[in-house]
């Protein structure tokens, strides 16, 4: 159910970024084939792109496209990412939504913690 509810709420962001703007640009997403928001997206005839690496997402990403780094080791494992991807991210102007990030340019991101409930509203 978490998994669901994770997937969903990044299925709504990635839809914020896929029409904010127009001409709306690429999605592009750095996650396994196997990643369950990249296959909803891929079952609605969204035109995407997909890398196995960070890097080769935001190489590859157009200009001004939304690139989604996901977690494909959550919760166990944090989703790494190297600073040149930051780096790229900043000079290319690509829209970046990094799920569950290892490092943050500028900032900690803590450990792991465990909860016993979970919910999530959206309206």
């Amino acid at each position: 159910m978490r998994r669901l509810t994770v997937s969903f709420v990044i299925l709504a962001a990635a839809t914020c970024l896929y029409c904010a703007k127009e001409p709306a640009p690429r999605v592009v997403f750095s996650c396994s084939p196997e990643n369950d928001l990249y296959q909803v997206v891929q079952a609605n005839g969204i035109a995407t792109a997909r890398y196995d690496s960070p890097l080769e997402a935001v190489t590859a990403a157009p200009e001004g496209a939304a690139v989604l780094i996901l977690a494909d080791g959550y919760p166990e494992q944090k989703t790494p990412v190297d600073s040149t991807v930051y780096r790229l991210w900043a000079q290319r102007n690509l829209r970046l939504y990094v799920e569950f990030p290892a490092a943050l340019p500028g900032g900690k991101t803590g450990r792991i913690h465990r909860t016993r409930w979970e919910r999530a509203v959206v309206t």
